[in-house]
């Protein structure tokens, strides 16, 4: 289907709002798209911070804890175990067994001189009881790392259920194309898209292809509403160096392609060239990479003045890449992408 489309004249917009509309929803779980025909006019808007939203439409039940942990700290190998729940099948051979085997390799990491630097603090409960069968240091506290995704999990699970879907918002109030996230970490994400069989840039495509089937040939500006979170996209003691890695990108209620991009150095006849996947004009590029004949393919990333600015040094041959670089402002970088691909169709 062929669309025209005239240039937007109005920028990108970030505001939390709320709309009383719906016109389609787009799920990571399920990528088929669902549109409702009704039309909105005169729709009102409401703004607000996302405190005030938060504390006037969010209540967090009270939790009740499932069991009791016993106070245990067991800091010398000496007396490693903890005492076993009276029950027959946590007392029976089998048991003891399992119990001995752990004992011993975790024991086995912990003597280990390879580790002899390292710092551990290890809980090992029974979860149906939360009884300790193993512990080491057990109340040292540690910076948890990845380990805290476990604890996430859970209670991401337990609260929100298994068949929980984040649903995006798309629909136009007047002349604005509003699009309200959800916190989907999932939206856009090309593995899970792969894994779908949906094309890369698909959600990019959809959009704009019901545009058209409404008639719409021109919009005057894009509203992205990231209400759902605040806007600490960061963890303020997370270190300035990392903060371009893909293990480190932004927390958004709007999210796109991982929050990153994919940037590579490619060598052609003596020249360094960029390529960025997605290509986008929202990130300006300084290359400052040079060919190389030796057997070196390395580029490093530095942020300039503005986060939006990448510095790009490095040596290469051939070609170095591709490599995920995480962007800032994820909302406004979907929202550049959307604007992008819809000039195109004109």
């Amino acid at each position: 289907m062929k669309s025209t489309w005239t240039k937007m004249k109005g920028p990108l917009k970030i505001f939390p709002l709320t709309l009383l509309f719906i016109f389609f929803f787009i799920s990571s779980g399920n990528p088929e798209a669902e549109i409702m025909d009704s039309e909105l006019k005169g729709a009102k808007q409401s703004t607000f911070k996302p405190d005030d939203f938060l504390s006037k439409t969010t209540t967090l039940p009270s939790i009740e804890p499932a069991f009791a942990f016993r106070s245990l700290d067991f800091s010398s190998s000496a007396n490693f175990s903890a005492p076993l729940p009276a029950n027959s099948f946590l007392n029976s051979v089998y048991f003891q067994e399992a119990h001995h085997q752990i004992k011993s390799k975790v024991l086995s990491l912990l003597n280990n001189q390879r580790f002899r630097r390292t710092q551990f603090s290890i809980s090992i409960r029974w979860a149906g009881t939360g009884e300790a069968i193993f512990e080491h240091q057990a109340h040292r506290p540690l910076i948890p790392a990845s380990n805290m995704k476990l604890v996430t999990s859970a209670a991401a699970l337990h609260f929100l259920s298994p068949d929980f879907e984040f649903k995006t918002v798309v629909g136009l109030v007047g002349q604005s194309l509003v699009i309200i996230g959800s916190g989907d970490p999932l939206f856009g994400d090309r593995e899970i898209d792969k894994q779908h069989r949906q094309k890369p840039n698909w959600l990019l495509e959809d959009i704009s292809s019901r545009l058209s089937f409404k008639g719409i040939k021109s919009i005057q500006d894009i509203i992205l509403d990231t209400s759902i979170f605040d806007d600490q996209r960061v963890h303020p003691s997370w270190p300035e160096n990392s903060l371009l890695q893909k293990y480190a990108c932004e927390v958004s209620g709007l999210n796109y392609n991982s929050n990153c991009v994919n940037l590579s150095v490619i060598n052609r006849q003596g020249k360094t060239f960029l390529l960025l996947e997605p290509e986008t004009s929202y990130l300006r590029l300084i290359n400052e990479t040079v060919a190389t004949k030796s057997a070196e393919n390395w580029f490093s990333v530095s942020r300039g003045a503005s986060p939006l600015t990448l510095r790009v040094t490095g040596k290469v041959k051939t070609q170095a890449g591709p490599y995920a670089i995480a962007v800032a402002n994820p909302a406004l970088f979907f929202g550049t992408i959307l604007k992008e691909h819809l000039i195109k169709r004109e």
